[in-house]
């Protein structure tokens, strides 16, 4: 997926019922209280008018992040009504060709997806112009801690195909390249090229963190021993996929890929910004080693820095 406008993502609510064992949505927020949800999303609805009239046409994609949106989270008729009047008002700035494109989160992990459905057959009815704006669908695979439930998988893989229908929907998948993934790409267990075709999707591979409230190494570390990769492990990570696609190695901590300004409903919607040129993505302190944040020390059994290690290999010649 090549950005090369800026875009703004939205997060009306953070309740998630996936419960990814790394995660710490499903720790702090299991359940939003529907008065919330509709407050927030009256609220976003004022920040679209605000955002879009003129002033801030630099925003040429706008997104939903969450949390989850379809598996549930909408079973209140007026919390229903205002989300898809909501994304009708992006829709329409889609059609006026404001904004190009439409992003949407989401996990198809549970259930039939019903309002997802819904929600695109709306953008097909509004979009007319649906070669140059698309609907993109961002999802996540992860080999561990996601798919924990029996069935859930099966059920993420059935949508991703069902989806293809639609020719205007674009795809992308986000991955954290934890121990775990690294070992399954490398060992062949888990082919990204084949993945690729078979979901006609693009990646962005993510480096692993720990969860919310939790210390660094310990306990989370202990608990869940295939998640920070190891510093070795993920530099053949990195030589396994330069060598076999430049798509794949380019889609590794890709900041072109993230959202420009993410204005969240836990920050009291006030916008966290981006910066793009230096690879900042949070306020943590810098690593004093490097300069990039600390956010890219992932490493299980390294201090350095995970986004250093990607560079300099990257600008390195492979024989």
């Amino acid at each position: 997926m090549k950005i090369t406008d800026k875009s703004i993502m939205f997060e009306p609510w953070t309740e998630c019922n996936n419960l990814c064992k790394f995660c710490y949505l499903g720790q702090v927020n299991r359940n939003t209280p529907d008065e919330k949800k509709i407050e927030n999303v009256k609220k976003i609805m004022s920040l679209i008018d605000e955002h879009f009239t003129g002033i801030d046409e630099q925003y040429k994609a706008l997104g939903l992040i969450g949390g989850e949106f379809f598996q549930g989270q909408m079973k209140n008729p007026e919390v229903k009504a205002l989300f898809f009047e909501m994304c009708k008002k992006v829709f329409d700035l889609i059609e006026k060709d404001i904004i190009r494109d439409f992003w949407c989160y989401c996990t198809l992990t549970i259930g039939d997806q019903e309002d997802l459905y819904k929600l695109i057959d709306l953008f097909d009815k509004t979009v007319t112009d649906k070669e140059k704006h698309h609907f993109w669908i961002l999802v996540s695979y992860d080999t561990y801690g996601r798919f924990y439930v029996p069935g859930r998988e099966e059920n993420w893989s059935k949508h991703m195909l069902n989806l293809q229908k639609y020719s205007f929907i674009r795809f992308n998948v986000t991955s954290i390249f934890s121990q775990d993934f690294c070992e399954k790409v490398l060992s062949g267990e888990l082919d990204l090229i084949a993945f690729q075709k078979k979901y006609k999707t693009h990646f962005f591979f993510k480096q692993p963190t720990a969860s919310m409230d939790f210390d660094y190494n310990e306990p989370f570390a202990k608990i869940h021993p295939n998640w920070f990769v190891k510093r070795k492990t993920f530099l053949d990570f990195l030589v396994k996929l330069k060598k076999e696609s430049k798509d794949l190695f380019d889609s590794v901590l890709n900041i072109e890929q993230r959202a420009d300004d993410i204005v969240q409903s836990v920050s009291d919607f006030v916008p966290t910004h981006r910066d793009k040129e230096t690879w900042e993505e949070t306020d943590m302190e810098p690593n004093p080693k490097c300069g990039h944040v600390t956010y890219y020390k992932c490493y299980a059994d390294s201090d350095e820095c995970c986004l250093c290690d990607y560079l300099k290999i990257k600008n390195q010649d492979m024989e």
